[in-house]
């Protein structure tokens, strides 16, 4: 119930609402821009929906949750202090090799 609400809630603030100076907005995005609400914490989310109704109590739950947190978590850290080689996706921030290739392999580790 909680995560669904949350879903609900970042659609509402990053598509609806629109307030670049919303807590929420804020605290969750690095540019301060509401649509990037509905890209990676909506995603996330979202996955972590998934994880708790069809992985809940299984090994394999623990090893995405624990990969994603690890990877997702420690990459931006790396890429910011040392990154040096930088790649755009389309509709994604520039982002670092370097703290991409540590995200995959510690969250794979």
């Amino acid at each position: 119930l909680v995560p669904t609400v949350m879903g609900i809630k970042l659609v509402y603030k990053g598509a609806i609402l629109n307030n670049p100076n919303d807590v929420d907005v804020r605290t969750m995005s690095r540019s301060s821009s509401p649509s990037e609400l509905l890209w990676g914490p909506l995603q996330f989310t979202i996955f972590m929906m998934w994880i708790g109704t069809q992985k809940f109590m299984t090994l394999e739950g623990s090893i995405l949750v624990a990969a994603l947190g690890i990877g997702d978590g420690l990459a931006p850290i790396i890429g910011r202090y040392y990154g040096n080689l930088k790649y755009r996706f389309p509709m994604s921030r520039q982002k670092s090799i370097e703290g991409s290739f540590f995200g995959v392999f510690l969250g794979t580790v």
